[in-house]
């Protein structure tokens, strides 16, 4: 990030894809400079970045446990720490830019206190302040700690690192695993071989685009970026289907909010933030699209 804005300021480069967060005040009042923010990337658009349980392992079958994690972790820490204010806190799994049928979830909110005590009733138990130890989970043997690995691109390492650190308050023990594009595919999608994971979930411009992969049954397996989590649910599979044969815009939007209340109860994954990018570039460039293909019909000078 300090080598691209050097770059920039240098003369070397026109423009940047995006800014480092905390230069971006410094640069929107420079008057040598312009800057746009926009919800599409090359990847897709609107984007939620997004943390998946593998509700194979047996510590993440009881949705109550899902939901305590939620609760111990503060998503606008996220966006305040990580994103710098750029982006929104997440409301639900739809993205807020899918306006016919994004709808505010009832997700857990942050409260560590809620977080302590669902985990206690669930058998994760802590005493003298050190990690939880499992005393009748089901499938968990006793005294097995409440530890687990968090997979994710080396890029969202300040992601990673706050989770780790907002989750050890509860008593939760977090080893990160930075991989490579390549291997996290491999590990998360083919293998299957990971605890829990945060992934750059785009919708797209419909939800039958970008957010059916990650919920529909039929998307459990080895492709990239679908349903993560392994996550089934008969009722969410057919509303998924009546909105896609569905051609009434209110009526789809009707079945998207019934989606969301589904998946935010079950809680297979956690939606963070919404994140939005703001490119930077010299005064004397035009023609930037508000889009992934942001630089197609720009010219400077």
């Amino acid at each position: 990030g300090a080598s691209r804005l050097a770059a920039l300021e240098n003369g070397e480069v026109d423009y940047l894809f995006d800014v480092p967060g905390p230069e971006l005040e410094r640069l929107s009042g420079d008057p040598d400079y312009d800057t746009q923010s926009t919800l599409i990337n090359p990847g897709g658009s609107n984007c939620i970045m997004t943390v998946s349980f593998n509700l194979d392992r047996p510590m993440f079958a009881d949705q109550e446990v899902r939901q305590a994690i939620a609760h111990a972790l503060d998503r606008d820490q996220f966006l305040e720490r990580v994103l710098f204010g750029s982006g929104l806190v997440a409301e639900s799994h739809i993205s807020s830019g899918i306006a016919f049928a994004h709808a505010a979830a009832d997700l857990p909110a942050h409260d560590v206190d809620a977080a302590e005590a669902m985990l206690e009733a669930a058998g994760w138990i802590r005493e003298g302040g050190g990690t939880r130890t499992a005393a009748g989970v089901e499938g968990v043997e006793d005294g097995t700690e409440l530890a687990f690995d968090f997979t994710h691109f080396p890029t969202f390492s300040a992601y990673a690192e706050l989770l780790r650190a907002q989750l050890a308050e509860v008593g939760i023990e977090v080893t990160l695993q930075p991989l490579e594009p390549p291997v996290f595919v491999e590990t998360v999608f083919t293998d299957r071989a990971f605890d829990t994971n945060i992934i750059s979930y785009c919708n797209g411009p419909d939800p039958e685009i970008g957010v059916r992969r990650m919920f529909d049954s039929s998307r459990i397996g080895p492709v990239p970026f679908s349903n993560a989590a392994g996550y089934t649910n008969p009722e969410v599979d057919a509303l998924f289907a009546e909105a896609a044969t569905t051609v009434d815009t209110d009526a789809r939007g009707d079945l998207y909010r019934q989606i969301q209340e589904l998946t935010a109860a079950d809680l297979p994954y956690i939606p963070i933030v919404e994140t939005e990018s703001t490119r930077v570039f010299t005064s004397t460039c035009r023609d930037f699209l508000p889009a992934g293909h942001f630089a197609e019909t720009a010219s400077c000078g």
